[in-house]
């Protein structure tokens, strides 16, 4: 997300959003926690000391940044790791699930992507990076 891109921390715009487990309690479907990490060593980022960019990119909803690779626009050659999680199954489906299902669903989805993370991330390559759901 916005937060990301000029921070270069890994950072997730989940804690919110609840819409992925209404549809699974709704339809009765799986969900696999999954993590992509290495994907902020492909660029860097031209860091706005004032946070003038993040503040447009936020009032405009896009993200407008600054940024440059390998040769330019070229991306940086780096590997970019996908990490999986147990998958989530919903107990029981309804049409109308209720909000204590729904967020318990979601907690169960992000404790999935945490531990995911969790137990590759010195695999990767990067022991020290901390994931943030916000």
């Amino acid at each position: 997300g916005i937060a990301g891109i000029f921070t270069g921390r890994s950072e997730v715009a989940l804690k919110s959003r609840k819409g992925l487990a209404k549809l699974a309690l709704q339809a009765g479907f799986p969900l696999i926690p999954i993590f992509c990490i290495g994907n902020t060593e492909v660029y860097d980022v031209c860091q706005d000391p004032c946070g003038i960019l993040q503040t447009v990119s936020r009032v405009l909803r896009v993200s407008i940044f600054l940024f440059w690779g390998r040769f330019g626009p070229s991306p940086r050659r780096c590997n970019l790791y996908a990490m999986y999680g147990r998958m989530v199954v919903p107990q029981k489906t309804c049409e109308k699930p209720d909000q204590k299902a729904i967020d318990a669903l979601h907690e169960e989805l992000l404790h999935g992507i945490q531990s995911a993370f969790e137990l590759h991330k010195a695999a990767c390559g990067f022991p020290d990076r901390e994931l943030r759901f916000v």
